[in-house]
């Protein structure tokens, strides 16, 4: 038809027993010449709750529009309601108020009213323009839950500590009636836990904290995958929240710190004492004199009754802090003195390196310790 409605169809949500709604509707002529436009009723008489409270145009009812219907005079037809130039508009103006049941032994004040009762209602009245009626939909939605979920659950790279690492997803419900939610969680690993909720219960802007575990104890044994669903119970509406996490080894590196690395090489007592070169052995097989090993502490040779110091450093390449154990294995009983890698030592060592995290035996980037 060559006519504009707005809005396309009336949606009352939410609505109240006893509380009145109103809506204008605006029907714009788009043809290139006049048209006679009509309104019709409410098919249901207004038992439904919605009534036509004023119109720019005739209204007729639905007995009228069926007995135009059926005259042959076509002119009678066309000349149904009121003449709107091209261009131009016409409104009217749509009322619902849906009163509260009444039962026998209580006032009507006095009943609870339960939302999850209380039915959604469609209606339909005509729009006549030159004698051909078009429907116009009328929803009044009762209140209804809103569950929705807040976060992420990506834990990122971690190492297989054993460590439990905490997520949490907020769970609230926006809507205007108390509503009910279940979760699940599907994973291809143990390592991930919550607690399976069935049929927990939000009221109207309340909100629920859900906490999800993960104990990192497997690394590289597979790849992590895991989503998290949650069902609002009513109808069945799902929220899915994928889970992100990637397991690896924890990866340190270890240096041999030349002899004046902070000033931590150092000798005492009468002594004198000769060192031997670090050597090394290069690309080309022959060994490079004054280079560093790794995979060796030189201490060369000492007199009696002096000391020597060498240090190394430690070097945290994994994605996270992590712990380590460091020891010494004695030849001879004393000549050794290494720091053990227990927290006594590190509580020792932190004394003197202030970047030690003693508390969380964490490990910062450099971070060295001295044996003698």
């Amino acid at each position: 038809m060559s006519i504009r409605v707005h809005p396309e169809k009336v949606i009352i949500k939410d609505y109240a027993y006893d509380k009145d709604y109103y809506e204008t509707i605006i029907v714009q002529n788009t043809a290139k010449e006049a048209i006679n436009i009509a309104i019709v009723e409410p098919e249901n008489g207004g038992k439904t709750g919605f009534t036509l409270v004023s119109s720019n145009t005739s209204i007729y009812d639905n007995e009228a529009i069926d007995r135009v219907k059926n005259n042959s005079n076509k002119n009678s037809k066309t000349k149904l309601g009121n003449k709107i130039a091209a261009g131009l508009e016409t409104k009217f103006k749509i009322k619902f108020r849906r009163g509260r049941p009444v039962s026998d032994d209580a006032e009507a004040s006095e009943i609870n009213i339960d939302p999850s009762s209380m039915a959604e209602i469609t209606e339909k009245i005509g729009i006549c323009v030159n004698g051909q009626v078009q429907e116009f939909i009328l929803q009044a939605i009762p209140p209804k839950e809103d569950i929705r979920s807040f976060g992420d659950l990506n834990f990122g790279s971690v190492i297989a500590d054993q460590t439990m690492r905490t997520k949490t997803i907020r769970i609230k419900n926006l809507g205007q009636a108390a509503g009910s939610f279940s979760t699940k969680l599907i994973s291809n690993t143990d390592e991930l836990m919550i607690d399976d909720l069935k049929n927990q219960e939000l009221k109207p802007d309340e909100e629920f904290l859900l906490k999800i575990n993960f104990v990192p104890s497997r690394a590289n044994s597979m790849d992590i995958v895991a989503q998290l669903i949650i069902q609002t119970n009513s109808s069945g509406e799902q929220q899915i929240i994928p889970i992100f996490a990637s397991i690896v080894v924890p990866r340190l590196s270890v240096e041999v710190l030349p002899e004046s690395y902070c000033g931590l090489g150092s000798t005492s007592g009468g002594g004198r004492i000769s060192t031997t070169s670090e050597v090394n052995v290069g690309p080309n097989g022959n060994q490079n004199e004054n280079e560093r090993r790794n995979d060796l502490i030189e201490f060369g040779t000492i007199y009696s009754n002096t000391s020597l110091s060498r240090s190394i450093k430690i070097s945290n390449n994994s994605p996270e802090k992590t712990t380590f154990n460091a020891s010494i294995l004695k030849d001879q009983e004393g000549e050794l003195m290494g720091e053990d890698g227990d927290i006594l030592a590190m509580e020792s060592l932190a004394h003197q390196n202030p970047k030690w995290n003693k508390e969380k035996k964490g490990l910062s980037k450099y971070d060295a310790f001295e044996i003698s």
